[in-house]
């Protein structure tokens, strides 16, 4: 395998665990925010996240919706 196609695949890898790890993130800011009393807005649980960046994937996003719909809001 050439070194090249080696390093796309890990470039990949990283890619997919990089967007698991902020949907767990994600998670964890909604539920924290809302157990405080807060309206986890994208706005608050950008500034809390780890890199914010992440939020312009609709996987992310995606995650943010379900887990306020999760909690009823």
């Amino acid at each position: 395998m050439k070194k090249s196609l080696k390093y796309r695949i890990y470039k990949k890898a990283c890619h997919i665990r990089n967007i698991e790890q902020s949907c767990k993130e994600i998670r964890q800011i909604v539920f924290k925010l809302h157990h405080e009393g807060e309206y986890p807005t994208e706005v608050i649980v950008s500034e809390l996240m780890s890199d914010p960046g992440y939020l312009r994937y609709k996987q992310i996003r995606a995650t943010l919706d379900v887990t306020r719909n999760e909690l009823g809001i």
